[in-house]
């Protein structure tokens, strides 16, 4: 694709669309789903119900409660602070959906989240009833085996060899997942949209290794990977003015629209990389797009079309 930074300095872009998948359930968390989704029926059949974790504008609990109404399966979102006057349109959305929400405080939050991390999912089950707990952001080893596709796919239907696939990371399951598919000499890069480099970098080596993959390594043996902890912007959901500036110039130039959160940071690393020639001439980077659009929004200073831009 054309954007300019790159062209400049003879790097080729390329954005594998995956917002386009579908307008509810497109990006990253349909995969991740997919994979719990695959659990969870074998271990409650169908009295299946579905429960997890997020905030007022988590795509997460939207993919969540899109793919429970389309599968006709109970849903259930624990969501972070107090119960607003006025719901985000997200919430709306899922409620509409057919999904339960109950509201929790952050201390609470971060009590029943480390419950399901450590599987504890009884304790979690006595207070909201007998669900399967699917960790926040749909992390976990069931959640990042299924993304491993995208990197056959990504390699299959370029037409140019890849050099480096980059994910936006927030707890690093994705950018795991990818490194499970079959990547021949190729780099992965992740982008860290929250002020948490190092607890991301930890959390993909755990998937890594319970994946029985080689850790961080550049050796040919095992994939190479970074992350990029400069590229936040502030931390997790800041917005800064620069940033907004960014999102205009390269939705204004490439017709591809980003989401604030992860795709935004995602993009804005790759782009001061590039200017700053980390990569020689001909290297081919691509971005995975990992949806999020719903999410705009909430900013009001974005305006979020019926369906995404094609490009």
């Amino acid at each position: 694709m054309n954007w300019s930074p790159f062209e400049k300095r003879g790097v080729l872009l390329s954005i594998k669309r995956e917002d386009m998948l579908d307008l509810k359930l497109g990006g990253n968390k349909v995969y991740k789903l997919y994979g719990h989704l695959r659990q969870a029926k074998k271990c409650f059949g169908s009295k299946l119900k579905l429960a997890s974790f997020g905030g007022a504008w988590s795509n997460h609990l939207y993919a969540l409660g899109a793919a429970a109404q389309q599968l006709g399966l109970p849903s259930l979102a624990i969501v972070r602070g107090e119960e607003p006057r006025t719901p985000s349109a997200m919430l709306s959305d899922i409620r509409a959906m057919g999904t339960e929400i109950n509201y929790v405080s952050r201390s609470d939050y971060r009590q029943f989240t480390e419950w399901a991390n450590e599987e504890k999912f009884l304790l979690l089950n006595e207070m909201f009833g007998e669900h399967y707990w699917i960790p926040e952001g749909g992390g976990g080893e069931a959640g990042t085996r299924v993304y491993s596709a995208l990197t056959e796919a990504i390699v299959e239907q370029s037409d140019l060899p890849v050099d480096l696939i980059a994910h936006a990371c927030g707890t690093g399951t994705s950018l795991a997942g990818l490194m499970l598919g079959e990547n021949p000499g190729m780099a992965f890069l992740g982008v860290a949209v929250l002020n948490a480099g190092d607890a991301i970098e930890e959390q993909v080596s755990r998937l890594l290794s319970e994946a029985g993959k080689q850790k961080r390594s550049s050796s040919v043996s095992g994939p190479r990977w970074e992350i990029d902890t400069q590229s936040h912007c502030g931390g997790y959901a800041k917005l800064p003015p620069y940033l907004i500036d960014f999102m205009h110039r390269f939705e204004s130039e490439t017709g591809v629209v980003l989401d604030p959160v992860y795709t935004a940071k995602l993009m804005y690393g790759l782009t001061r990389r590039a200017e700053a020639g980390e990569w020689r001439p001909g290297t081919h980077v691509v971005a995975v797009h990992s949806g999020g659009l719903q999410g705009r929004r909430g900013w009001p200073c974005f305006h979020l079309e019926n369906k995404p831009h094609s490009t």
